[in-house]
């Protein structure tokens, strides 16, 4: 457990901004079943891939900051970005939930300041 913790690569992000994508596209083609289907794999996913990038960060800073400043695996910190938002897209439209999108829009927005300072 501590090797993926360690090696988690922040890429794996992509999940959450595809199984986004597709629900929200399933819920504007009134697919409301498979759009909510979706937006509970993400509910589940993006916790689960948020508490392993938090704890590679908190568990080795040092490890956590060489691949953020890398040219090769730098970038891939950005799939947070779209991913937190998303959600956040998912949460109004399919939750009818303003906070919860306006709270995750906010977070995507600092993680892209920050990711991409």
């Amino acid at each position: 457990m501590k090797r993926t913790v360690q090696q988690f690569p922040p890429v794996y992000f992509a999940l959450v901004m595809s199984t986004g994508i597709i629900s929200l596209a399933a819920q504007a083609q009134q697919l409301a079943g498979l759009a909510t289907g979706l937006f509970y794999v993400n509910l589940v996913a993006y916790p689960v891939l948020l508490t392993l990038l938090v704890l590679r960060l908190v568990l080795f800073p040092k490890e956590f900051w060489v691949a953020l400043t890398s040219h090769k695996e730098g970038p891939t910190f950005l799939a947070l970005v779209p991913a937190t938002a998303l959600l956040g897209s998912q949460f109004v439209q399919l939750a009818n939930n303003h906070f919860m999108g306006n709270m995750l829009w906010l977070a995507a927005l600092i993680n892209w300041l920050l990711i991409s300072y």
